[in-house]
């Protein structure tokens, strides 16, 4: 498993060299191949789509579910589970965003450098514009949305006690990856 998250602005990345692709070369060639001995079969495919697949993802998944069903055996249904898991990997994606910048207005209206785990859930539930109500959020539900950036509420001191808090310290690396900058120049 290759674990990704985005570039930050300020991150170097090393930028694919087309000079530098020998290895690719016999892959190059077999696709070619494949190309060649199919490419009749695929200019015509129309492939069925997954539920829930439609408009852009459904443009974006068909040259390659057309492959896959050109190929038969078991990549038809490999590629439409691979879709379909993808694609809630992508809505799952915008809600995070979607809670991050929750988070962040949370912090910017108390003006507080950590918020108690169970103030940040009552915050966030409060909105009437998002469904963290419905959702029925907790604060171990919000820690298990929040585990994949690697955010987890730690000790603190606050208000003569120590608590379990959410430091903002800590989603400054995830504002920056996944939110549009506050005040861009």
């Amino acid at each position: 498993m290759i674990g990704l998250q985005r570039r930050r602005q300020d991150e170097h990345v090393e930028s694919f060299r087309g000079d530098r692709v020998e290895p690719l070369n016999e892959l190059a060639r077999k696709l070619a191949r494949f190309i060649k001995d199919a490419g009749a079969e695929l200019a015509k495919a129309d492939p069925v789509m997954p539920k829930g697949i439609y408009n852009r993802e459904a443009d974006n998944w068909r040259p390659l579910l057309s492959v896959s069903d050109c190929a038969g055996g078991i990549w038809p249904q490999v590629a439409r589970e691979v879709a379909v898991r993808m694609n809630a990997a992508d809505d799952r994606e915008d809600r995070l965003e979607t809670l991050l910048s929750d988070i962040r207005d949370a912090f910017d209206a108390s003006n507080a450098e950590a918020l108690p785990s169970n103030e940040l859930v009552a915050t966030l539930k409060d909105r009437e514009d998002r469904l963290y109500d419905e959702q029925k959020l907790t604060t171990h539900k919000l820690a298990a949305r929040l585990k994949k950036l690697k955010v987890k509420p730690n000790p603190v001191w606050l208000n003569g006690r120590t608590t379990r808090a959410y430091e903002r310290s800590k989603f400054n690396d995830s504002f920056i990856r996944y939110l549009k900058p506050q005040n861009p120049q």
